[in-house]
């Protein structure tokens, strides 16, 4: 009996006038998904490039700013070291006069009057005792301010200038940053203390100079990292700390030289981007915040 071989069965494509298409549609399918997924991925790419490049540049122009404020405050911080200075420098020249002393005590108000940055100089003798008018004016007040000034002063010799605790003052309702300095004698004894109060107020309205519009905040901190001055004034109080537990804002400056952080405000809870840039010139922190959405607009 002869064999016979079957026929393969026929192909269901075989009929179909389409048949011929359907591998280069499928291929031109795959092909255009494959161009669809190439072209989203470089989209992404390139728009995460935009906002990375973007972002960049927002951060480097709070970085000039930040600059220009720790700039304004530098300067009024100069005036008052040139006035201890010029003042321990002359002072012991003077002899034990009063009218010497007085003369000299009045010069040196009179430089304070023709400078906005500083509201007042004042003079203490070894005991404590003002010389010249503006100490003479409000012993009461200003006394208790060099009272522990005088007291870390006969404690160290040297003459490095000593920050103290910002004060409100009660006959002019101005915010003060004082500073002091020992004066010595030819031998290096104690002949007194020379006291500068720095307008605060007239730096706060510095600052308002360099304030964006929006949520951006503006912080002067001493080295306790207790805030000195803020702008805007409405944003919170002044002389209180940083350090509450809430942020850690206030540790992170400390730690580090100079630079940029994304955390909360340790006064509100709003995470910004901070700023931050420690003078070389004081013991002092300029800090500038702004939430990132005010700063990509």
């Amino acid at each position: 009996m002869a064999r016979t071989t079957p026929f393969p069965a026929p192909s269901v494509f075989e009929d179909d006038p389409s048949a011929a298409l359907l591998k280069p549609r499928r291929f031109l399918a795959v092909a255009a998904t494959i161009v669809v997924f190439l072209l989203l991925a470089y989209a992404g790419y390139a728009i995460d490039e935009d906002y990375t490049h973007s972002r960049r540049r927002v951060m480097e122009d709070a970085t000039e700013l930040t600059r220009s404020i720790a700039g304004v405050t530098a300067t009024g911080i100069g005036k008052a070291e040139l006035v201890l200075d010029q003042a321990a420098h002359i002072f012991p020249l003077l002899g034990a006069t009063a009218p010497a002393r007085q003369a000299h005590a009045a010069s040196l108000e009179k430089i304070a009057r023709q400078n906005k940055e500083i509201d007042w100089v004042a003079i203490f003798d070894a005991n404590g005792n003002p010389v010249g008018q503006q100490a003479a004016d409000a012993p009461a007040t200003l006394f208790r301010l060099p009272g522990s000034a005088l007291e870390h002063h006969r404690k160290n010799a040297d003459e490095q200038a000593l920050y103290g605790a910002s004060f409100t003052d009660p006959r002019t309702k101005r915010a003060i940053l004082p500073l002091s300095k020992r004066i010595n004698g030819r031998e290096g004894e104690l002949l007194g203390i020379v006291v500068v109060g720095i307008s605060l107020d007239h730096l706060q309205a510095e600052l308002a100079k360099y304030r964006r519009s929006g949520d951006s905040r503006i912080l002067v901190t001493s080295a306790a990292g207790h805030v000195l001055v803020r702008h805007p004034a409405s944003s919170g109080p002044v002389n209180v700390s940083a350090r509450n537990g809430r942020s850690p804002l206030a540790e992170i400056i400390q730690r580090n030289a100079n630079g940029q952080i994304e955390t909360r405000s340790p006064f509100d809870g709003i995470t910004r981007s901070y700023t931050f840039l420690h003078l070389e010139q004081a013991p002092l922190t300029v800090v500038f915040g702004e939430t990132v959405a005010e700063q990509m607009g």
